[in-house]
């Protein structure tokens, strides 16, 4: 790292050390605006994520594409910029894509905007991923076919003797697809098909990996009319090209819709991780004198469980964030009383398990004031079976979202709830009984809700167990 760009990184903390709403233990770049993972990869005992990234304010523009790196997924190193808009066919922005190792040469595809249309593009690195070189013959995908809409975001693996390119887009008055493209050296790319087609109107960000030896796992997120981005996926099998989905309705990634267009890639031990953004839901003007905007999620394992479902947990290396256990304890929960702890945290990891017991709601409070003037409620009812984050009294702050979100979450009989909540500041994720997972962010304006607590309506519920730990290491360096 050079002493200029060393000095920079000293100065962006500086800048941010008093920031009560900026995370602090995950990976999260400098300053300005950060959107959409991509590229995940590991190589040479390191993992590579790039972004997209406008350095020089935090709002979308001319983007390029950023790049962190890890050796432990803890503490990120923010290096220098990979990608940067030139004259020509990616002068109004280095659009998202991925990264391949191929043969021992990194390799970036991706979507180059000329202000008129799309290209897919090639760029090579020869020095450990520092610095990347354009492929003199960019565009190597020049347009996209016939009869579709607009294409971007490719996602490349290798199959055999081929190279293979996923790129989303959309059939006009149909939906999204995903386009399949074929390739033998990266350069020269074939159209094959669309892989799948479906919600939405248009398709971004598409992941295909392998999540058994014998299933694969597509991930798209939809562009709506009127509606908010949603992370979906299929599972199903792969074969001569044709990917054929267990059931035709996709599942929704997190429980609850908000993290979206997770990166992915496998550890060396064989892993398969997720890393996706978690946006912004303050407005545009306060992201501007914060002057950053929009993070990332904690990485993610995924497995295949049972019932064809993804398993969502975090990865183990998270566990080295936390330091020794700070409150520990089992207790009743009196129903519509404010059960505060002897605790505080705006930076920690919570376990706890429930009991339902008589209660038709029962959870936790989090970053809440002493007098309840601000909180946040994680919790389930078992009326309508769903697993509910209440952020109406979050912040003081108008200009914030401040609403009730749910999603459908069954529990089978007599089977606890356990939540693993991480609170960064900001940032709340949360892992529901080692499977389900969601985030959200939270913007409380009061120095003092940092309290956690305890959360029961409708009757009694059984607190059956609660660990809280500190969670301290992470640094952007």
């Amino acid at each position: 790292m050079t002493r200029a760009l060393l000095s920079l990184l000293v100065l962006v903390s500086a800048r941010f050390a008093n920031d009560p709403q900026r995370p602090s233990y995950r990976p999260i770049p400098d300053a300005n605006w950060t959107n959409e993972p991509h590229g995940l990869v590991f190589h040479k005992g390191r993992y590579h994520l790039f972004y997209q990234k406008n350095p020089k304010a935090p709002v979308w523009d001319r983007i390029h594409w950023g790049h962190l790196s890890s050796a432990d997924l803890l503490d990120w190193v923010e290096e220098p910029i990979a990608l940067a808009p030139e004259p020509g066919y990616d002068q109004r922005g280095i659009w998202s894509g991925d990264c391949v190792i191929n043969g021992d040469e990194p390799t970036i595809i991706y979507t180059g905007v000329d202000g008129v249309k799309a290209g897919i593009c090639l760029a090579t690195s020869s020095d450990g991923m520092k610095t990347w070189r354009k492929h003199p013959k960019n565009p190597v995908i020049a347009t996209r076919p016939d009869g579709f809409l607009d294409f971007r975001d490719p996602h490349v693996w290798k199959d055999g003797d081929h190279w293979h390119a996923l790129i989303g887009s959309g059939v006009p008055d149909k939906g999204g697809t995903a386009l399949l493209y074929r390739s033998q050296d990266l350069v020269k790319w074939e159209y094959r098909k669309p892989l799948l087609a479906g919600d939405g109107t248009f398709w971004e960000m598409p992941v295909f990996v392998p999540i058994t030896k014998d299933k694969w796992l597509l991930y798209v997120t939809t562009v709506e009319k009127g509606a908010p981005a949603r992370g979906l996926y299929w599972i199903g099998t792969w074969k001569d090209e044709t990917f054929t989905p267990d059931a035709t309705e996709p599942r929704q990634l997190d429980v609850i819709n908000h993290m979206l267009s997770p990166a992915m890639t496998r550890t060396p031990d064989g892993r398969l991780l997720a890393i996706g953004i978690i946006p912004e839901t303050r407005d545009r003007k306060e992201q501007i004198k914060a002057g950053w905007a929009n993070t990332f999620s904690l990485p993610r394992e995924l497995t295949l469980g049972p019932t064809g479902a993804l398993i969502q947990r975090p990865a183990v290396e998270i566990q080295r964030l936390h330091g020794k256990a700070i409150f520990q304890g089992c207790t009743d929960i009196k129903p519509d009383q404010r059960q505060l702890l002897e605790v505080t945290g705006d930076q920690s990891e919570i376990i706890a398990q429930f009991a339902p017991g008589t209660a038709q709601q029962f959870g936790l409070r989090v970053r809440c004031s002493p007098d309840g003037e601000e909180e946040t409620l994680i919790y389930y009812d078992a009326l309508s079976r769903t697993i509910n984050i209440d952020r109406t009294k979050s912040s003081l702050n108008p200009e914030v979202e401040r609403t009730t979100r749910s999603g459908r979450f069954l529990l089978a009989e007599s089977e606890p709830l356990m939540l693993q909540v991480f609170l960064d500041h900001s940032v709340i994720e949360v892992f529901l009984n080692g499977r389900e997972a969601f985030a959200t962010r939270v913007y409380p304006t009061r120095n003092d809700s940092t309290h956690i607590g305890l959360y029961a309506s409708g009757g009694i519920a059984v607190l059956r167990s609660l660990s809280i730990w500190p969670c301290s290491r992470g640094k952007i360096l």
